[in-house]
């Protein structure tokens, strides 16, 4: 969402007179000014572009830099999210919204696929990733961390705020990164959820989790509950989990979930984390506006 909290900051700035706004808060808050600094910083002059898609913005900037990566159009990429929102009018929006935990401890506050989750706890902060064809890598002696097998993108169109209740559209994007990467759900070894604590957005993407691996008890794990939910930079923070989680061959737990939702058929992950044989990662991003995006992700395989 760019710079909110200096936006905030302007309009109180402005009670002093029209030259207290400082000349530079549009070059300060417009969302394309986070890969402006990159580019400025490093002398960049590949395309620069900025996805605002909610929560799905990260795994949408990385998906469009695999795409662009695997046009022959770029041979590098630096791709992920940011996001500064932590503000009293954004955080008192999304409380009314019953977006925010209601709980009333910090122990209860964050509570993936809880049956008593309320809401989500907001973060802030980066994940970038540079993404390169596997020549340009090897070239430059990289230590290659994974690989980008498939991503969807698709629209809910049912609501402003709230996913499609059943999780249709989510499981379709789901599947359309497996068709992408060429990959069945028997071939995923874990889920890296969007699980962000909400009743009805975790109902939703636990009916689509339950859509696309029905016969298939796989483990699942959601680290809002180690971050809080960070919008355009969490679907990049899962990312880079799943991508350590291949190199260790360890999940990180649900932190915070204490009582699985009665609805829950998957394997998730809690207490501690826990070691599995992981070749392969599917990482779900579903935000407001009805943005569904999810990546698949893999060791090298060759």
């Amino acid at each position: 969402m760019g710079g909110v909290p200096e936006l905030v900051d302007a309009q109180e700035q402005l009670a002093k007179g029209p030259q207290a706004v400082s000349a530079r808060l549009m070059a300060t808050v417009i969302p394309n000014m986070a890969s402006a600094q990159i580019a400025l910083l490093y002398g960049l002059h590949g395309p620069q572009l900025t996805l605002t898609n909610a929560c799905a913005s990260s795994i949408d900037a990385l998906g469009l830099a695999a795409r662009l990566i695997q046009s022959g159009t770029v041979d590098v990429a630096i791709a992920g999210g940011a996001e500064t929102l932590i503000n009293p009018v954004v955080g008192y929006s999304l409380f009314n919204a019953h977006a925010l935990s209601q709980a009333a401890s910090a122990q209860n506050a964050s509570q993936p696929f809880d049956a008593h989750r309320t809401g989500f706890v907001m973060g802030e902060g980066a994940a970038i990733l540079v993404l390169e064809s596997y020549h340009h890598a090897q070239q430059r002696d990289a230590k290659i961390f994974g690989q980008v097998l498939g991503y969807a993108s698709l629209a809910d169109g049912y609501h402003v705020t709230s996913p499609e209740p059943s999780g249709t559209w989510e499981a379709l994007a789901m599947r359309q990164a497996l068709a992408d990467a060429q990959r069945t759900p028997q071939d995923i070894d874990a889920i890296i959820a969007h699980g962000t604590s909400t009743v009805v957005g975790d109902r939703a993407e636990m009916r689509a989790m339950h859509d696309v691996y029905a016969h298939h008890h796989i483990p699942v794990t959601s680290i809002k509950g180690h971050l809080g939910h960070s919008m355009g930079a969490s679907g990049a923070m899962s990312a880079i989990a799943a991508l350590y989680a291949l190199q260790d061959g360890m999940l990180p737990p649900t932190v915070g979930t204490t009582e699985l939702d009665p609805e829950v058929e998957f394997d998730l992950v809690q207490d501690k984390a826990k070691p599995f044989s992981l070749s392969i990662i599917q990482v779900n991003a579903f935000g407001f506006g009805g943005q569904n995006a999810s990546i698949i992700l893999s060791r090298l395989l060759g």
